[in-house]
């Protein structure tokens, strides 16, 4: 299938894990794609061997298995899942897009950090709602999908696996309640309780109050985007593009606040001493922002292209193209409106007035101020 690309890329075939192992012990691999059905060791076993040894190698699984507890196994050592059988051009595909991606962080130690990822750590609260909520004798989708919706983590998490090509489906979901709605509650409980994809967070207090700030931040950005969104007659699949991007907007943050805490702190007390821009303050202490680990870690992970560019570029929406009214003006402009005067992490980082003048919206300012108003005043009323 790839020997079409033997001028492209540097390729090493193994016929077992036990080789595979041997052959990224002696030379740097960036993607491993893996069969699930192996001799000796199968897939899930191998990738995890890989993360734990390797874990900036991007892990993808390729297989024909359809029983759910092997693909739950799947989960957590591999980035994305295709199903056999599977043509060369998706494959190709999803090979392309992450060594396309790779090239978003230029600190090698972030890209480890990132890609060694198994899961991104939720709310204690939240998970302990959830855990509740599954386990009801009266527990509905609608209740189950809510909850997931109030922690960006979570909901990074179940959208990745919904949208895996074990599904097949037709289209990308990007709304907790859709994926809830496909998945079931019975595999929502068993991903939570048995596959423990839901990491709960134990660090200290500190850390805690940051992950919960970061994480109302960005419920609201995306409920704002949305609003953005609708008010300016987006088709309903950008729509929830937007309200996706919007709540995974700061997804980046969590594993810097998590893994290193040290120099995050770092990233903090230069925004508040030195009235640095937050992303003007990453790039500083860590040669990248948490738009661009955002962006990588959902490109990775398989989201579509959509929504990790929106993650990616809702600082810098001049970045991307083309230049046309979409997600990322949407989730630009909310984060711009949500942060404004309120958070010390804003200092300079503003509103792309030429970008926002160039799609000729320049005088809806004052409406999408209103719509966050409007927000916040029903947030307030809660």
């Amino acid at each position: 299938m790839l020997r079409n690309r033997r001028n492209d890329w540097d390729m090493s075939f193994a016929t077992s894990g036990a080789k595979a192992l041997q052959t990224l012990a002696s030379t740097p691999i960036d993607i491993v794609v893996s069969d699930m059905k192996m001799p000796e060791m199968d897939g899930a076993t191998f990738l995890s061997e890989v993360q734990k040894r390797h874990p900036e190698t991007i892990r993808i699984i390729l297989s024909g298995f359809a029983e759910s507890e092997a693909v739950i196994r799947t989960i957590g050592p591999s980035h994305q899942y295709l199903a056999k059988p599977c043509d060369p051009d998706t494959l190709c595909g999803a090979i392309e897009r992450a060594i396309d991606h790779c090239a978003f962080i230029r600190c090698d130690a972030v890209r480890k950090l990132v890609t060694g990822l198994r899961e991104v750590p939720v709310l204690p609260a939240t998970l302990s709602t959830l855990v509740n909520e599954i386990e009801a004798p009266d527990s509905s989708v609608s209740a189950v999908a809510k909850t997931i919706a109030n922690d960006a983590a979570m909901t990074a998490q179940i959208l990745k696996l919904v949208n895996s090509a074990y599904f097949g489906l037709p289209r990308q979901v990007a709304t907790p309640l859709q994926a809830v709605q496909l998945l079931g509650l019975e595999t929502i409980k068993a991903l939570a309780l048995v596959a423990n994809i839901f990491n709960k967070f134990e660090g200290d207090e500190a850390a805690l109050e940051k992950i919960d700030q970061t994480n109302r931040r960005s419920l609201k950005i995306g409920a704002l985007a949305k609003s953005i969104a609708e008010a300016e007659g987006f088709e309903k699949p950008i729509v929830q593009q937007a309200c996706c991007a919007g709540v995974l907007s700061h997804i980046g943050v969590l594993p810097l606040v998590t893994a290193w805490s040290d120099r995050w702190s770092n990233v903090v007390s230069a925004v508040d001493n030195d009235g640095l821009c937050i992303t003007d303050a990453e790039e500083s202490e860590l040669n990248t922002n948490h738009a661009e680990i955002g962006g990588y870690l959902l490109a990775i992970w398989g989201f579509n292209a959509e929504i990790f560019d929106a993650v990616r570029y809702h600082h810098t929406p001049a970045d991307a193209l083309p230049h046309a009214p979409n997600a990322i003006t949407a989730v630009h402009i909310a984060q711009y409106l949500v942060r404004k005067d309120r958070d010390s992490y804003c200092n300079g980082c503003g509103l792309d007035q030429d970008y926002i003048a160039g799609l000729g919206l320049s005088d809806r300012l004052p409406e999408w101020q209103t719509a966050y108003e409007k927000l916040e005043h029903r947030d307030l009323g809660r």
